[in-house]
């Protein structure tokens, strides 16, 4: 035992606390029912959790901006390049 009169407490009250094999039944769980409680809650929550990802993307998108910068006709005469695209996020 050890010197400290809490800790002697907690040890014996740990000793006689029940194990988890003396609070288990012997009977299995053989059917689950879905309440209509569950399902408006669950739908009404995917709801809510889509709207706020389409709210997210739409901000995202409003304030991201491409810009696409082609060569003049005097560069594109010099060089091969086609043209380049410059994206700013």
């Amino acid at each position: 035992m050890s010197a400290d009169p809490l800790l002697n407490v907690v040890d014996k009250d740990l000793e006689s606390a029940p194990t988890i094999e003396d609070d288990v039944e012997d009977e299995n769980i053989t059917v689950v029912k879905v309440t209509n409680e569950w399902t408006n809650f669950r739908d009404e929550l995917a709801v809510k959790m889509f709207e706020e990802y389409r709210r997210r993307e739409t901000h995202a998108a409003a304030t991201q901006s491409i810009l696409i910068t082609l060569p003049s006709p005097a560069e594109y005469e010099k060089s091969t390049v086609m043209g380049k695209v410059q994206i700013q996020l």
